[in-house]
């Protein structure tokens, strides 16, 4: 939706930056209110009657802030990039956020899949299924893998003609294409990420998640754009920065795993 909204704000309405933000707002505030229209209609909750449990909301906090705190500091990561990513000049700009449109694909399936995880687990941690949970944990991976694989795959074959939705721009087009092509093979060090890290939250490890995802992803990215690009600023120098982090972070998550595991899952019983 948020990219159909896109589309129809700067293309048809010509809002330009203004018409990204009220798509990006617009989009968030219907998902927020047909989410919990369903909930409500699905579990017959009166709505703004009922007041909260004190203790629900403890464990909900504690899964919350962490989340927060690590998703505070990837926009600050990205406002970083995008600073570094401004000095390149207007149609770089512009093939770079034409790139991070059609990769939103991709974090969106991801991003899909993060739930499904949290939900198997959650499910089968009040099951106490300890096997469940493992194999809901290797099955996640596996199929994220999968899907990096086939989504990679379309990117690359087909990049110029998605470029070519968003813009005519004969230099631009290169850029955005030339970009999307860098990035495709690198989505392959995010799957383990996401599946470590959303199914730690939901073995009560968010707080340690947060941490990794902190010195991982948000200071690999600002050391690596302060120290080795901003004296030297290339557009792939610039973009090294997310494998990087995403590499980084992929190790740090696969070592806690497996130091933790046994502890982790017999945790469950």
């Amino acid at each position: 939706m948020n990219i159909a909204l896109d589309l129809l704000f700067v293309g048809v309405f010509h809002l330009q930056q203004n018409g990204i933000a009220y798509a990006f707002l617009l989009t968030q505030f219907l998902f927020a209110a047909a989410s919990l229209y369903a909930l409500a209609k699905a579990y017959m909750i009166p709505l703004f009657q009922e007041r909260p449990d004190q203790e629900v909301m403890a464990r909900i906090l504690k899964i919350a802030v962490p989340a927060c705190i690590a998703s505070s500091f990837y926009s600050l990561t990205n406002l970083i990039i995008q600073s570094a990513m401004n000095m390149l000049g207007s149609e770089t700009i512009a093939a770079f956020a034409i790139h991070n449109k059609i990769e939103n694909i991709y974090w969106i399936i991801m991003g899909g899949f993060g739930v499904a995880i949290t939900t198997v687990i959650s499910q089968n941690c009040g099951a106490k299924s300890e096997q469940r949970v493992r194999k809901g944990i290797e099955t996640d991976g596996i199929l994220c893998f999968a899907l990096t694989a086939a989504v990679s795959l379309c990117f690359f074959l087909f990049n110029h003609q998605l470029v070519a939705l968003f813009t005519n721009e004969a230099n631009t087009q290169i850029l955005a294409s030339g970009i999307l092509a860098l990035m495709t093979p690198c989505y392959f060090f995010y799957p383990l990420l996401e599946t470590i890290s959303d199914s730690l939250k939901c073995l009560g490890k968010a707080s340690q998640s947060t941490v990794i995802t902190l010195i991982s992803i948000c200071c690999v990215r600002i050391v690596w754009i302060l120290l080795f690009v901003r004296d030297n600023i290339t557009l792939d120098g610039i973009l090294l920065a997310y494998p990087i982090s995403w590499f980084c972070a992929s190790i740090l998550f696969v070592l806690y795993y497996l130091r933790k595991k046994k502890s982790l899952l017999k945790s469950i019983a």
